[in-house]
């Protein structure tokens, strides 16, 4: 029998394989209770162990951690190996592409060989599927070669497959899955009968400490649809899931756990993505009462409970510019409408300095700004104004308006005391085509200067319109475009991309920068992506380089240009915070971009001074 430390391969886990079948179905059948805590937050004490073994600290993300199915992996691989004196053969990462990238390639079976012999498929493999975003994975813990399908056990999952869900789950999956990519197995020619019976039914037969009806902190998936429902009779967007594609399908996703916080911070709840009884509890009771301040019929106003489903052009908060009305100020607006009334559409906003070192004093001592907004033209829609100052509840498009955190009277002894950044609702009258601000909390009222409705000023406009319609319908408003910082342009691709905002991420991206060079407008890549929707577009070389005419259309072609499929490593590596020198080291999907080897020799020198983003 050969010695578990006895390892001639170190690619290949070597040890009696009977021995090993224990263990290592033990340690994946230790982990079926691993749920996020709270749900959706990619976060609890188990799974930051995960990050951990990995060598990722997931506690400094807060409530929202790293995608963790490829820590789950390296982790059961890393506890089992650990247990038998074995050298944990996978590649430590959090990136499940990364991960496939680098394995052996004499371990890996490529779905289309399983798929004509499902017999290849075994207990024990790992198998890796491409999403949206990223990959998936999880482990193989039985096969039915005559269906062909397999069961696993998989981190950050759900019932429905999910590669984004909220616990550990066991799914069977079909080899049929179009998403499939392969499989890779640790244990090549290294096993037993034994050893893959004994994994499929330690697993199947692990006990889990919540019942298949319950969903999450005692609520069940009935309970979950309750909540849903509740918020698409708010007006929220939850998506196009479930059965009748509104939403409502008993899974908390990232839809619902945003709408949830969204509706917990407009009543005066943290938005922690805390989703258990007393939540539902408190949505129940609103829902029942008939008291003006909480009743469900004073929330939705009249008519149908069930919100027009809504498209949306923008999938994530946008942060725009209002130069007028605040210089050096930007506006970070939160997508979700929460206007009633079909003839309007209205949304939440937050006012911040673009500089960090700027005072709130600061800016309320600007009184030129506080003139040209005084002096704006007050809002002739008296329908709209009636609806603000409650004089047709019923017909109210706002949620809760006045109950928001929102204070706009002085102290006692006639100071204002501001306590929070200043929140303004942007107002779209689609009858006539205008927009309006109105101040939501005290803070943007001492800037404003009144709580009455506004109409913006027009050279505001253009990318106000942006959160709000089709970016192909807006017309420029302005011969100067407005001006969003190399700073803002860099994070907005990391967001975009799911990827955190983190000094080494905005080192590659700044050294990538600086390697590309060139004064292409909006274009610090030098994509070459056309833009269907920029009318103001232009090549800005022969090679096909194309000037941009707003940073936003330079960010989504940036973007759109990353997610093609052939920079999976490199959207991986940023969004685990792998390192600018490890993201530069993909040099063959860099040389598909054009920039090849020309970064890592940037990051070399130690030298990292990127040339300004070009504008129009």
């Amino acid at each position: 029998m050969k010695s578990f430390r006895d390892i001639l391969n170190e690619e290949i886990i070597q040890g009696d394989p009977d021995e090993m079948a224990l263990p290592y179905a033990d340690t994946l059948a230790q982990n079926v209770n691993v749920r996020e805590i709270p749900s959706g937050s990619n976060r609890s004490p188990e799974i930051d162990r995960y990050f951990d073994i990995v060598g990722l600290n997931n506690r400094n993300k807060g409530n929202d951690g790293y995608p963790w199915c490829m820590a789950f992996v390296y982790a059961m691989f890393n506890d089992f190996t650990k247990k038998l004196g074995l050298k944990n053969p996978l590649v430590k990462t959090a990136g499940v592409m990364k991960h496939w990238n680098k394995a052996d390639s004499s371990l890996k079976i490529p779905v289309s060989n399983a798929r004509k012999n499902p017999s290849l498929v075994k207990p024990g493999q790992v198998f890796i599927q491409s999403r949206k975003g990223g990959g998936h994975t999880g482990i193989v813990t039985s096969v039915n070669t005559k269906n062909g399908t397999f069961t696993t056990i998989e981190g950050n999952t759900n019932d429905k497959l999910s590669g984004e869900g909220h616990r550990v789950g066991r799914n069977t999956r079909k080899l049929s899955q179009s998403s499939l990519i392969g499989f890779i197995d640790y244990f090549k020619g290294n096993r037993s009968e034994k050893f893959e019976k004994t994994i499929s039914e330690v697993v199947a037969k692990a006990p889990t400490s919540y019942s298949t009806e319950e969903y999450v902190d005692g609520l069940s998936k009935s309970d979950i649809k309750d909540i849903q429902t509740f918020l698409k009779g708010l007006g929220y967007d939850l998506g196009d899931f479930g059965p009748n594609k509104d939403g409502v399908d008993g899974e908390i996703g990232d839809k619902t756990t945003a709408a949830i916080n969204h509706w917990k911070s407009k009543n005066g709840m943290k938005p922690d993505s805390v989703i258990d009884k007393s939540l539902y509890q408190k949505m129940v009771k609103s829902k029942k009462s008939g008291s003006p301040s909480s009743s469900l019929d004073r929330l939705i106003g009249t008519g149908s409970t069930q919100a027009p489903k809504k498209k949306s052009f923008i999938s994530k908060v946008l942060r725009a510019a209002m130069p007028s009305m605040f210089p050096n100020k930007l506006v970070t607006i939160d997508p979700t409408n929460t206007s009633k009334d079909s003839n309007y559409i209205i949304k939440r906003a937050v006012v911040e300095s673009t500089n960090s070192a700027s005072a709130l004093s600061d800016m309320l001592n600007e009184q030129s700004v506080f003139n040209k907004i005084r002096d704006f033209k007050r809002s002739s829609d008296t329908r709209l104004a009636d609806i603000y100052r409650g004089k047709t509840t019923t017909e109210s498009p706002i949620d809760n308006t006045g109950n928001q955190n929102v204070d706009i009277k002085p102290e006692s002894d006639g100071k204002t005391i501001v306590q929070s950044k200043p929140e303004i609702d942007i107002i779209y009258n689609k009858k006539d085509d205008s927009f309006h601000l109105k101040a939501v909390n005290t803070a943007a009222k001492n800037i404003i200067g009144s709580d009455d409705i506004v109409k913006i000023d027009p050279k505001d406009l253009e990318e106000i319109q942006l959160a709000f319609k089709d970016p192909s319908t807006v017309k420029s408003t302005s011969t100067n475009p407005v001006t969003v910082s190399d700073k803002d342009f860099y994070e907005s691709i990391l967001k975009a991309v799911g990827a955190p905002i983190t000094s080494e991420n905005m080192k590659f991206l700044q050294a990538w920068r600086q390697a590309e060079g060139g004064k292409a407008t909006y274009n610090p890549f030098n994509t070459t992506k056309k833009m269907s929707k920029d009318s103001g577009m232009t090549n800005y070389n022969s090679a096909g380089v194309k000037n941009y005419s707003t940073p936003q259309l330079g960010i989504q072609a940036t973007v759109d240009t990353l997610k093609l499929g052939y920079y999976t490593n490199i959207i991986n590596d940023l969004k685990s915070d792998a390192g600018a020198e490890q993201i530069a080291s993909n040099i063959d999907q860099l040389k598909t971009w054009g920039t090849g080897g020309l970064i890592a020799k940037v990051l070399s020198k130690g030298n990292v001074n990127p040339p300004k983003i070009a504008t129009a």
